[in-house]
């Protein structure tokens, strides 16, 4: 039986979006991170860095996001959420590894630049510091997904655009919560705001907005209070396995 450890808000969101999408029978265990229930002995028992994700499997215990979404690939194999191709594959890998390696920590010292220095004016430089890494590499992740979707593009021609199926990996998941949290982006809005278009990330906003899109990720945007884009025009009207 999966579970999966997790807290709203929180890079843990796209396993669970992952889950969802692959239809997986599995538990949802919400941790409370602003009561420090992740640094309890028993949460530090699964990861003794005291944080979400956690998936366990019967007795397989499993942490970071880019093992924990690689399983939920090869777990559920008939929601093809990991490519075949291995140009294909290793882009997906690479956008993964950006969010997990690059991406996420210069988000952290940026918003808790507290982890990272002692000193009130370290603080300050470590944030603008961050801001500053977080603008550039932005865009490299802009031009990845506007690269990775063109050559998915190529892959779909000859295909009806009626028969059009879009087949989401979880990297397109891990690139939609992060979306959220771009530079630029209104995320103190209440969930009840739909965010609209950034120029500025084309590629980045019409992926997120087809992910968003999704009956079942709607579901647990609702539930946990996210915020989403707004209506999808109509050149993102794809038909989804299983919608």
């Amino acid at each position: 039986m999966l579970t999966l450890y997790f807290a709203p808000g929180s890079c843990a969101m796209a396993p669970r979006f992952a889950l969802a999408y692959a239809g997986a029978d599995y538990t949802l265990i919400r941790m409370n991170l602003g009561d420090g229930e992740q640094q309890r002995p028993e949460h530090l028992a699964r990861n003794p860095l005291g944080r979400v994700p956690v998936l366990v499997d019967d007795d397989f215990v499993l942490t970071e996001n880019l093992a924990i979404l690689r399983y939920i690939a090869r777990r559920f194999p008939q929601a093809a959420l990991w490519p075949d191709d291995p140009k294909e594959e290793a882009r997906c890998l690479e956008l993964m590894a950006l969010c997990a390696t690059a991406l996420h920590p210069t988000m952290a010292h940026e918003r808790k630049p507290q982890r990272y220095a002692h000193a009130p004016e370290s603080r300050i430089d470590v944030a603008a510091v961050a801001r500053e890494t977080l603008a550039s590499l932005t865009m490299v992740i802009e031009r990845r997904i506007a690269a990775w979707d063109a050559a998915r593009k190529v892959a779909q021609r000859g295909i009806a655009s009626n028969d059009a199926v879009e087949r989401f990996t979880v990297a397109d998941f891990y690139l939609a919560f992060f979306w959220l949290f771009r530079p630029g982006a209104s995320y103190a809005l209440p969930a009840s705001v739909p965010i609209t278009d950034d120029d500025r990330t084309p590629a980045w906003t019409a992926l997120a907005r087809r992910v968003y899109a999704l009956p079942c990720i709607r579901d647990i945007c609702m539930a946990d209070g996210l915020r989403q884009p707004g209506p999808p025009s109509a050149l993102d009207n794809i038909a989804v396995p299983g919608e």
